[in-house]
């Protein structure tokens, strides 16, 4: 359900010690070769704007794909496609920072 899914993702994105990484499908054309690759791709997510409901992406790639704003809504949509390759759904992962009041950080990693 995308709705769901989406609600989810927005109240994780909000989370101040969340970090998140996302696993979606992407397709885009290339000229030289007249060809459009299709591909999953991983990019960290750097902002969200709640006015407008878009996500900040970096990708890491920046030379050949710069940092963009994607509508949230379109994101949760490529996120919900299958990769064949793993055999399992694409979607985020979340790593959170958490400090226990000990002498190192420790990081926790939901999928």
């Amino acid at each position: 359900d995308h709705e769901n899914f989406e609600e989810q993702f927005r109240e994780d994105i909000k989370k101040q010690d969340n970090f998140i990484i996302v696993n979606y499908w992407r397709q885009y054309y290339i000229n030289e070769k007249d060809y459009i690759h299709k591909s999953g791709h991983f990019a960290l997510i750097a902002g969200f704007d709640q006015k407008t409901d878009y996500v900040l992406i970096l990708d890491p790639n920046a030379t050949r794909f710069p940092h963009h704003w994607l509508p949230l809504k379109h994101l949760v949509r490529m996120m919900s496609t299958y990769d064949k390759m793993a055999s399992m759904p694409r979607g985020y992962l979340i790593i959170t920072h958490q400090n226990n009041n000990k002498q190192s950080d420790q990081y926790r990693i939901y999928l």
